[in-house]
């Protein structure tokens, strides 16, 4: 049986989506690096707005095979 992927979740809220751009860069990157080293990153049901999950997610689909939204 193959060893399943760690599944990673990154969970931004929509109360607040007035962060820095260096705050959303660097969750891009975490989002990246995280597909890129094989792990699903998992995040929230916020894709509609602009929150950190969000830009993780857009990190992730430069590195990731498949990307399931």
């Amino acid at each position: 049986m193959p060893a399943r992927k760690p599944q990673i979740g990154v969970i931004g809220s929509t109360a607040d989506l007035k962060y820095p751009e260096r705050v959303e860069a660097l969750a891009r990157e975490i989002g990246r690096l995280l597909a890129k080293s094989g792990c699903v990153l998992l995040y929230g049901a916020e894709k509609d707005y602009n929150s950190l999950g969000t830009a993780a997610a857009r990190g992730a689909r430069t590195e990731a095979d498949w990307l399931l939204e």
